[in-house]
């Protein structure tokens, strides 16, 4: 075995290394420290600042213990250099589809199609959102706010919870309709990321004071509840019989049910994107290429292509061609763009995001199209993407029309 196996900072010996080092001066803390006391018959300061030192590098070290046993299991860092050194900026980046243009353009007729939908009418229920009880805790102000909705099953056999961002301006302008991002947590994860981690209401505020993005609202749909590895699917055992539940339908209905129910949202797949990180990632390609129908647009962040189930919560079969997303690009050629960030170095995504850039690849110039970025470093970590997630929301204000500015 080389020294640099050995050194791996994902690897076995170092996991394995940190852990009988904190074992150890656990150990001395707990036999030996204690005698010195009871030997000299009385309390001196150095052996308090003994015991003191002992006790916070016991502490230190469990935490570092548990730290690098999950990430050898996240692969947050796979070297030391993403540790100490960062991501770096972005590397790489290349466009597949459409003749290398990062999104593909909109027809004349889905252009009108667009127009129309942000142009019509809004209800009287619509207009007053404050009288929508669904709304808990929506107050009447002039600034954007986040609030908490439960989403019941309806076309599914799932209720669950989701945070809602209404931008800016919402109640002042009654007769607005607005596009919307669909943001997807990864596992383990929640709905709260968007809201706190990522900032999406703020990176939204700050695009839209500068004229470069419309207001745009956000339905964060909690579907990692706990757990629970969900993977977006409706959930089959290996002989397609139910096992889980339809967590895929009540995405694409019920969820998007409520939103256009209930929010003044502008009804147009193009005026639609899903967002997400990890897990999160991987339902936001997904839900687009199974359903341009709702969403022709998809950002994931080091997300992957296939269904990556956790240990012992396998809800498809290794070949469903439900999701096999690269087989169904391949064959079905959907209208949808899709934006990939990740580290270079991260393990998760790398074998399906080749088959998908192939995929895409496969018909040059069709209607889907996958722009990717990668930095130099950053493994599988939340902060890689919290710092990129404003070059995330330039790129969708950059390229789709519903969301680009005046």
């Amino acid at each position: 075995m080389s020294i640099a196996s050995l050194l791996d900072l994902r690897g076995l010996p170092v996991c394995i290394m940190i852990t009988v080092v904190s074992a150890a001066v656990l150990l001395f803390g707990a036999v030996r420290l204690p005698r010195h006391p009871a030997r000299t018959g009385h309390v001196r300061t150095r052996h308090v600042l003994a015991q003191l030192v002992t006790m916070l590098l016991v502490a230190a070290l469990m935490l570092i213990t548990v730290a690098v046993w999950i990430n050898r299991t996240f692969a947050m860092y796979p070297s030391w250099s993403d540790l100490f050194l960062g991501s770096g900026n972005v590397s790489t980046a290349e466009s597949i589809g459409a003749d290398g243009q990062e999104a593909a353009p909109l027809t004349a007729q889905e252009a009108e199609a667009l127009e129309a939908a942000q142009k019509a009418p809004v209800t009287s229920a619509l207009q007053n959102p404050l009288a929508d009880t669904t709304l808990t805790g929506i107050k009447d102000t002039d600034r954007g706010q986040w609030v908490h909705v439960n989403i019941p099953a309806n076309a599914s056999d799932v209720t669950s919870d989701a945070l809602v961002y209404l931008p800016a301006g919402y109640l002042q302008h009654p007769d607005q309709r607005y596009p919307v991002i669909m943001a997807l947590s990864g596992i383990p994860g929640s709905p709260d990321a968007f809201k706190s981690s990522f900032d999406l209401g703020g990176l939204i505020e700050q695009r839209v004071a500068s004229g470069a993005m419309k207001p745009s609202i956000v339905v964060a749909p909690r579907v990692y509840p706990g757990h629970y590895d969900t993977e977006c699917v409706d959930q089959t055992t290996m002989a397609g019989h139910r096992q889980g539940h339809l967590w895929e339908t009540w995405l694409v209905k019920d969820v998007v049910g409520y939103a256009t129910s209930h929010l003044r949202t502008v009804q147009d797949p193009s005026a639609w994107t899903t967002y997400g990180y990890s897990a999160g990632g991987w339902c936001a390609s997904m839900l687009s290429v199974r359903h341009p129908d709702l969403f022709r647009t998809s950002i994931s962040l080091a997300g992957y292509f296939r269904p990556e189930y956790a240990e012992h919560q396998v809800w498809t079969a290794p070949d469903d061609p439900r999701y096999d997303v690269p087989a169904i690009v391949r064959t079905k050629k959907p209208a949808v763009t899709m934006y990939f960030f990740a580290g270079s170095d991260d393990p998760l995504p790398g074998p399906t995001l080749a088959e998908m850039k192939r995929a895409v690849a496969a018909s040059p110039g069709g209607p889907t199209v996958l722009t990717v970025q990668m930095t130099p470093r950053g493994g599988h970590a939340m902060a890689l993407w919290m710092s990129h997630a404003g070059t995330t929301i330039d790129w969708l204000c950059e390229n789709i029309p519903a969301f680009r500015g005046a």
